[in-house]
């Protein structure tokens, strides 16, 4: 998806890599990171053995305003949701 990006995207920064699936998830464009919140942008290396099993124990940390954001299914993104949870400010 990254030609597809590229056609819409203007900046003088560039922030990406290339990552393996979450073991189990959908490759699709709500999959996609880095994810962002406000001036924040979220990205990870590997994934959550077992995030399958632990997934409704994370989401139910996670405020209503939070949860809500996460529109996909990766670690990645409820990790950033559960990293957004533990700041004073998360932009």
């Amino acid at each position: 998806n990254l030609r597809e990006l590229a056609g819409v995207v203007k900046s003088t920064c560039c922030f990406a890599h290339v990552r393996a699936a979450t073991p189990g998830s959908v490759v699709s464009e709500e999959n996609t990171h880095p994810f962002r919140h406000g001036r924040l942008l979220f990205q990870h290396n590997g994934h959550v053995e077992g995030f399958s099993r632990v997934r409704r124990r994370l989401v139910a940390r996670l405020p209503d305003e939070l949860y809500e954001r996460v529109s996909g299914s990766t670690d990645s993104e409820h990790c950033f949701a559960l990293v957004l949870a533990q700041l004073d400010d998360p932009g």
